[in-house]
Formats: C-alpha cells, sequence, structure tokens
C-alpha cells in the first residue's frame, strides 16, 4: 500500500509508528526499507519525542562551516542523531535493567570524574549548555573559598576564577549567558556573559572565546547570608537566612518587595510560570505572586526544617530534615507522595544529601497512578568522602558539588555516541 502512495504521505504515515514498528516496517521489502532511512522520517520521529531537542546553533554551524563545498546544502543524518539521543535516555533508564537472555539490553555505568581547585568545601553548581565557541559547555562552582569558578565541562579544566563575593558562594543560578551568585555576606551578585546571552560585546573587549562572566549589579538589601536564589524573564528571588526573600527587577536591579511570611530562616526558593514556591526552616511552604506578593498556596504537613524546593507546573517539591522528598498537587495542596533536582521532560528526580549520597530516581512510572508507590531508584552514586551540598543535572551528566572542596560529575555521554548537539 505504501509503494502507490505519494514519497511524502508515505513518510507522515511512517513518522505516526512507534520506534519499533518502523523498524518492522524496514524489513517487509526493500522499497519500505528505503522509506524507512529517508531523513526527513527521522526528522519527525526525532522531534515527536517528548523533551528531544537540538542545540539551536548546531544546524546553523553546519550551514556556515566554511569546509563544506558551497554548492551543496549539509545533509544532517537525523537517523544517527535519533539513534544517539535514544541511546543515551537508555542509558538513563537502564541502569537497574535486569540482563535478560532474550535481550541485547545491559545495565549502564556513567563515568565519574572530579573537579578539584577550590580550598575549600564546593557549596553550589550550575551547568552552561554548549554554545558555538564551547561546543561542549562550562560547569560553574561556588566554594565557601569566596570564589567562583569556571570549568570546560569536557575536559573539567578551571577556565576562570571570579572573586566578587565577601563571603562564602552558597548558592547559585544560571540561564541564558546570566549567573546569579548568593554569599553569605548577604549580597547577590549578577554576571553577564554577553556572548552567551546572545548580546554584543562592549566596545573594546573580546569575548568570543572566553568563559568569563563580568559582573553587572550587586543586590543588596538582606541582613544575613543569602541561602537560594531563582529568576525568571522579570524577577530574580532571593532567600535569606533573616526570614525573608526580595524581589529583584531582573533588568534594574531595583529592589521591588519583601515577602515576610515564613517568620524563620528561609532555606530555598524556586520560580515557574509567574510563581514563587519557598520554604523555611520552620517548615512553611508558601506558593506566591512575585509581582503582588499574594499568597497562592500554603503546603501544610511539614513540622521540620526544609532544605530544597522545586516548582514544576502543578507539582512542587521539597527536601526536608527527616530524610523525606515530598511531591505535592499545587493547586489542592495535597502531599501525593514522599519519596533535588527536577527534569520534567524526562520525570527524572535528583536528590543528595549529608549522607554522601547522591541518588536518581524515576517519577515517570509514579506521576500516572492514583496510588502513592515510591519512586524507582535508578542509580546510587556512593564515591563521595563527605556531605553532597548541590545536585544538579542535564541532559548527559549528573553533578554533585561537595564539603571535600570538590566537584563530582557521572557522565552518561561519550562511550560510542556525541551528545554535544543535545539540549
Amino acid at each position: 500500500m505504501l509503494a502507490h502512495l505519494p514519497h511524502e504521505v508515505a513518510i507522515y504515515i511512517l513518522s505516526l509508528l512507534t520506534l519499533e514498528d518502523v523498524l518492522c516496517a524496514s524489513l517487509v521489502s526493500r522499497h519500505w526499507n528505503r522509506l524507512t532511512t529517508n531523513p526527513a522520517l527521522w526528522h519527525r520521529l526525532f522531534f515527536k519525542r517528548r523533551g528531544w531537542r537540538i542545540r539551536p546553533d548546531y544546524i546553523t554551524s553546519l550551514l556556515n562551516n566554511t569546509a563544506l563545498n558551497a554548492a551543496r546544502i549539509p545533509i544532517i543524518d537525523w537517523k544517527a542523531l535519533y539513534v544517539g539521543r535514544h541511546e543515551l535516555d537508555r542509558r538513563w533508564f537502564a541502569l537497574k535493567t535486569k540482563v535478560r537472555s532474550n535481550t541485547l539490553a545491559v545495565p549502564f555505568s556513567p563515568k565519574l570524574a572530579r573537579c578539584k581547585g577550590h580550598t575549600n568545601s564546593v557549596y553550589c553548581c550550575a551547568v552552561c549548555p554548549p554554545a558555538p565557541a564551547w561546543p561542549h559547555g562550562y560547569i560553574i562552582t561556588g566554594s565557601r573559598d569566596w570564589s567562583i569558578r569556571i570549568w570546560d565541562a569536557a575536559s573539567r579544566e578551571c577556565l576562570a576564577t571570579l572573586q566578587q563575593h565577601q563571603g562564602s558562594v552558597l548558592c547559585m543560578t544560571y540561564s541564558n549567558g546570566m549567573l546569579v551568585s548568593g554569599s553569605s555576606d548577604g549580597t547577590a551578585c549578577v554576571w553577564i556573559n554577553e556572548t552567551l546571552a546572545g548580546r554584543p560585546c562592549p566596545a573594546g573587549t573580546d569575548q568570543a572565546n572566553s568563559p568569563l562572566f563580568h559582573a553587572r549589579y550587586q543586590l543588596s538589601g538582606h541582613r544575613a547570608g543569602i541561602l537560594d536564589i531563582c529568576f525568571d524573564k522579570c524577577w530574580i528571588v532571593t532567600a535569606s537566612r533573616d526570614g525573608t526573600l526580595c524581589v529583584w527587577h531582573r533588568y534594574s536591579g531595583e529592589l521591588v518587595r519583601v515577602f515576610r511570611e515564613h517568620g524563620a530562616c528561609v532555606n530555598a526558593c524556586s520560580i515557574n510560570d509567574g510563581r514563587v514556591a519557598s520554604a523555611a526552616s520552620n517548615g512553611t511552604v508558601y506558593i506566591w505572586d512575585p509581582a503582588s506578593g499574594y499568597v497562592l498556596q500554603r503546603l501544610n504537613g511539614i513540622r521540620c526544617g526544609i532544605a530544597t524546593i522545586q516548582l514544576s507546573g502543578a507539582i512542587c517539591l521539597t527536601g526536608s530534615s527527616d530524610k523525606c522528598i515530598r511531591i505535592w498537587d499545587v493547586t489542592s495542596g495535597a502531599c501525593i507522595f514522599r519519596t533535588l533536582c527536577y527534569d520534567e521532560d524526562r520525570q527524572l528526580l535528583l536528590s543528595g544529601g549529608w549522607d554522601r549520597k547522591t541518588r536518581l530516581w524515576d517519577l515517570s512510572r509514579t506521576l500516572a497512578l492514583e496510588s502513592h508507590p515510591t519512586p524507582v531508584l535508578l542509580l546510587e552514586i556512593g564515591v563521595h568522602h563527605t556531605r553532597v551540598f548541590h545536585v544538579q543535572l542535564d541532559v548527559t551528566r549528573i553533578l554533585s558539588a561537595c564539603e571535600d572542596h570538590s566537584l563530582w560529575i557521572a557522565d552518561f555521554g561519550g562511550q560510542g555516541i556525541i551528545t554535544d548537539m543535545y539540549t
């Protein structure tokens, strides 16, 4: 039947199938096999997968590659990109796979590496995705030694050291060329890399190949250390040991309002869809509007200090001193179940604690159920010799910032696949 259809229609029909069905179709006949190797089909299959993306500059860099013949338009091997991304996902979710006699699937162990250079405990970390000037991306760390270090994500070489704070760097958040760091000195610093932010470099500077971030402005208003930071396209929110959260205008650095509802040390904050979630040492959790300060929801039921929080769509995740991770329904305020960096696309939860371990959890089967089972533990990393202060993950790596002055990296890339183009 496919042989009698227009080529574009046949490709469209095949793109509606699952991967397994497409592979079966390739065995039907030579004509079907040719259809199933068409790049247009694999392009459709790739972008049909939830959370699968290519770096925006990747295709542009191919088109601008001077090594290519100007008369030829480069053909992207979408099947190879699909296979590589599929293998990367398999590695994350096959960590606890039991080998069966009738399958080629085997458990995967990520490659572990360590970044050493700080002279005291590493309290926080962030991932800067690949960009044209730095195809492997950066890793950024903040330490008790008052410094911020920028590392090459592939070689783990320290590329730059930033000095601005007069105290420990306790927290940081990065997005699109903008880094905001918070310190025990009660200030937050906004750093900009003009190239990564997509802006023209200031006159007289050459940042085309520089990992350096320049301090744009400092936020001063808290009476004690800043323990967490979050920001979106409008606001920067800082959570402090002084029991308050400050809302700042992202572009001017102007203090807009102070949120005082917690009445205790505010340990964590998260911003999503124009809402802020904040958590304190007295167990209080609030969901509120940063523009007005209006409280949208209060989450009740935690009777101990909360160390971390993340807001993602309709759910909110908290990690507390009773060794529990809780997942909440933001609308109703109900605790869905107890089990923190959360990957919404892959429904992966990463946790790290003072038990010297980093754990990766699969929530994909749990969130779809009405009952409240425990999420599936995929991986436990126990190589840390000291407490884990902060965790982060991207499409290929797990990061753990530790008390022993180091950052541990679990890398799921390499070993047969190239991952620089995925984001």
